[in-house]
């Protein structure tokens, strides 16, 4: 009989080992059956658009406590149960990944089949944590998620028909269609040539933003060492893919990017026949499909669907105005889960060119994608289907859908994308930039590329800009350099705030001499503020509270304030003036929050959850925010801030001569239920700034004491 050893290292992360891949896949099921029953679960139910037969017209929340202590807690993404079923129903997310499986790699698809078997034997050795309205598993399920969870073409049309709107022209990043305000909202990756580091072998970084949570823990990492499979994954949980991770040939990490891989139609229909409309004057017909969602302790909620064959792909009509259908037509469309079988092939791949021959298949997702190799490549592609438009068609906004001549001219081929391959710079890094802005002097250029390509040129970030501040013309650089890279906490554009305040300070003697005495010490605490967001400075919750008073309550006159500031020009009295007005604003409404004003970030900033209750440091927001980036809630009782996003599994790779070593850091805990050891215990290591070795080898795991389980395939389970 064959089996699995299933073993959990220092913070639970499950590491499977087996002869055979599927056997592995098999202990992966049972692990994250452990970890993450209910959670993946309930995604499935939502795959097959059965949440409201399931649950009524609100999905409950997630068992598990919030992370704002007495704040209320919903269902994120799945709260609405209706509107989910509609969506996964409307885009037949299910129904083509079905199809679609026996268009994967054989080995995976039975890898696939051997996951479900290993959730499904966990349930049934578990039926006290097995819900009942467990829905039917099977291997289209995990196919279908990650599709779900993003669901790129659903908000398409809105985009293009409020750019029609528009006045004025915006640039590609605010209106091509991307999940940057979903559940994959941000990101930094980047990757140091062996040219720039110390022991001359390739550094890669890999730094998700976005909400912890997603009907529960969002990410859930693992490893897998059975046959020539080795990898580690950090992939939404339920997925079962290699969305993120490292092999010991490659490893990848995704940041979110304009882009523009679907069009919105709008189609002119026969006034009072809404199915029939001319295209190139000849007439077509809209496909109707009627639905049901059953509604547990309600009324079903009926409708239809419809789809017309734009482009050759199912598109759906989301939207009717009259005798106007508006259509989304999307280049991945039917091809749902054939990304996760790409995932694979480049798992699996030893070379650039298998890499490279597995990105050719377009069916990733189509963000930035940065890569480091032990063979020391590295690149930055734009990967995915990006359909062909002729000249002068402008996919921002909505277009003709009544004739060819904004129809695509077919799928750009992977010859086509836009890549950069071992740049002389000797690093890549992105941190949701417009590709031109990746360096002082990049060598994409959007004049080389289609409009399309959705460059936004001179786009950048305060975290890009602090990514080119620390990597651009240095060298020797260490893993400890690369940690620190990834913990870094200072805001680039706060540093000039000192010298200001201290200008201030000296200018106008009496203004501050007006207001209340302690504001001396405020003032002397900004003005040592030295951009940097760590737990224990006092001036790097002064300056928050500060900017958020000019912002505030001085909308007017912020603006030209904080342009002073930045380029460094001396500001005037009244502008010196205003900024002491502000600061003594900001001191009083600390005092007010918080009853005293001599407050470190750490001390307002906390994260954990379970009863962990820890400070820590990091920038506040995704447009002007640390490379370490995180978000924060508050808490009505306490008026305190906790973590609830930005920087969520960050890990780094080094691809040492004795093969990869990875650190990591996973927020808040491997587990979701609330009596496990590893609910919120890496809330510690975000705290104080670790990000621990993840172990390699059996006899790694071993000498740590990891907790060994064997599962015999069909059998039983026995622990060591």
């Amino acid at each position: 009989m064959h089996h699995v050893d299933v073993y959990r290292d220092s913070v639970g992360m499950a590491h499977l080992y087996a002869d055979r891949e599927e056997d592995a896949f098999y202990g992966l099921g049972y692990a994250t059956g452990e970890d993450r029953l209910e959670q993946v679960l309930t995604w499935y139910v939502a795959v097959r658009g059965e949440l409201a037969a399931t649950f009524g017209v609100r999905t409950p929340p997630p068992r598990g406590d919030s992370p704002v202590p007495n704040g209320s807690r919903n269902a994120g993404p799945l709260e609405d149960a209706v509107a989910n079923d509609i969506a996964a129903r409307r885009f037949e997310l299910l129904a083509i990944a079905r199809r679609n499986l026996s268009r994967l790699p054989p080995q995976y698809l039975r890898d696939l089949r051997a996951y479900i078997d290993g959730l499904g034997f966990y349930m049934r050795s578990h039926p006290d944590r097995t819900p009942a309205w467990s829905p039917r598993l099977e291997p289209a399920l995990p196919l279908a998620l990650l599709h779900l969870l993003v669901l790129e073409p659903a908000h398409v049309c809105e985009a293009a028909r409020a750019e029609d709107e528009r006045s004025a022209p915006t640039s590609a990043a605010d209106s091509a269609s991307s999940a940057s305000d979903g559940l994959l909202a941000g990101s930094n990756a980047w990757t140091l040539a062996g040219t720039r580091t110390a022991d001359g072998r390739v550094l890669f970084e890999s730094d998700s933003h976005g909400p912890i949570e997603g009907y529960g823990t969002l990410f859930y990492p693992y490893r897998i060492k059975a046959g020539d499979l080795d990898f580690t994954a950090f992939a939404p949980a339920g997925t079962a893919m290699f969305f993120f991770g490292y092999s010991p040939y490659f490893a990848w990490g995704i940041t979110e990017g304009p882009r523009y891989p679907a069009d919105c139609y709008r189609v002119t229909v026969e006034h009072g026949s809404p199915q029939r409309f001319k295209y190139d004057g000849r007439l077509k017909k809209i496909t109707v499909v009627p639905y049901t969602i059953a509604v547990k302790g309600g009324a079903s909620v009926h409708g239809t669907f419809e789809y017309t064959r734009h482009n050759g792909v199912t598109s759906p009509v989301v939207a009717r105005e009259g005798d106007l259908a508006y259509v989304v037509s999307y280049a991945s469309a039917d091809r749902v889960g054939l990304g996760a079988g790409e995932y694979y092939r480049m798992a699996k791949a030893r070379s650039r060119s298998e890499l490279e021959a597995a990105l050719a298949e377009l069916d990733a997702y189509p963000a930035n994608l940065v890569i480091g190799g032990a063979d020391g490549t590295i690149m930055f592609v734009r990967p995915g289907r990006i359909p062909v438009r002729a000249p002068g068609v402008d996919p921002k906004h909505t277009l003709d859908g009544n004739n060819s001549t904004t129809a695509w001219r077919g799928i750009h081929t992977y010859a086509d994308a836009l890549k950069l391959i071992n740049p002389p710079q000797g690093y890549i890094a992105n941190t949701n930039v417009s590709p031109d802005m990746m360096y002082p002097a990049s060598p994409l250029k959007p004049a080389d590329y289609p409009g399309y390509f959705a460059f936004e040129p001179g786009q950048v970030n305060s975290r890009q800009q602090r990514l080119m501040e620390l990597l651009d013309g240095r060298s020797g650089f260490t893993v400890t350099d690369g940690l620190a890279i990834a913990m870094d906490e200072t805001i680039p554009d706060a540093r000039p705030w000192g010298a200001a305040i201290a200008a201030a300070l000296h200018d106008q003697e009496e203004a501050v001499g007006s207001k209340p005495l302690d504001l001396r010490s405020f003032l002397g605490d900004l003005q040592a503020f030295d951009g940097t967001f760590s737990k224990d400075s006092r001036g790097a919750l002064d300056y928050f509270e500060l900017r958020t008073v000019l912002r505030n309550k001085h909308p007017d006159t912020a603006v030209a304030l904080s342009d002073a500031v930045s380029t460094g020009h001396g500001l005037s009295a009244e502008l010196q003036r205003l900024l002491i007005q502000a600061s003594a604003e900001a001191m009083q409404h600390m005092r007010e929050l918080h009853g005293r004003t001599d407050l470190a970030w750490g001390d307002v900033h906390r994260i954990g959850r379970g009863g962990v209750d820890l400070p820590v440091g990091g920038g506040v927001s995704m447009r002007d925010a640390s490379l370490r980036a995180f978000f924060f809630a508050t808490d009505p009782a306490t008026r305190r801030e906790w973590l609830i996003g930005g920087q969520r599994v960050p890990f780094l790779v080094h691809f040492t001569a004795a093969g990869p070593d990875c650190y990591s850091q996973l927020l808040w805990g491997i587990s979701d239920d609330q009596a496990s050891s590893h609910y919120s215990d890496q809330a510690r290591y975000a705290s104080d700034k670790i990000m621990p070795l993840i172990p390699q080898t059996r006899a790694a795991l071993q000498a740590a004491s990891a907790v060994e389980t064997v599962l015999t395939i069909g059998a039983n389970v026995s622990g060591h």
